[in-house]
């Protein structure tokens, strides 16, 4: 009896599958598939402008004065991107027309792209009104007096050997 009871349960309990319940479970080959127009994802690099300004390279902490703005960033090179460094050097020897130059001593003129905090966070004191942390460097010389001027940037002394 229990069997009879579990057979009348399958063939009435469950109603019937539809005629075309085999070809509906067939996958359908990729042309055949409707089209759909793909999501539009975000750029996972946005593009970040250049900003122009002064660069000094210091032992332990480097600034950036932007030309446009009367602020001092503090520069944080990422270790993904040390080779920032090498670009800024070359940059720098192009402009000097040499390699055996001491790059703690330059003021750097350059235009420079990357990741800026917000305004407010005083570091070191005071001295530094944001943190840029560079994504890219182009245009690296020499700045001359007048681009010093210019950008508003105050070159610190440097003192002599390597620091």
């Amino acid at each position: 009896m229990p069997i009879v009871i579990a057979a009348f349960l399958v063939l009435f309990a469950f109603p019937p599958l539809p005629s075309n319940a085999i070809e509906a479970s067939t996958p359908m080959p990729p042309e055949s598939l409707p089209q759909s127009t793909p999501a539009t994802l975000p750029n996972p690099d946005p593009v970040r402008p250049y900003i122009r300004g002064i660069y000094q390279l210091d032992f332990n902490k480097s600034s950036f004065t932007p030309c446009d703005r009367r602020e001092q960033w503090l520069v944080i090179i990422e270790p993904d991107d040390w080779h920032l460094s090498n670009d800024i050097r070359a940059g720098v020897g192009k402009a000097l027309g040499r390699d055996d130059f001491n790059l703690w001593k330059q003021v750097i003129l350059m235009e420079a792209s990357g990741d800026l905090s917000a305004t407010g966070r005083l570091l070191e004191g005071g001295r530094y009104d944001r943190t840029f942390t560079l994504k890219a460097v182009r245009n690296v010389g020499i700045a001359s007096a007048d681009d010093i001027q210019a950008c508003g940037a105050t070159v610190r002394r440097k003192k002599s050997g390597l620091f």
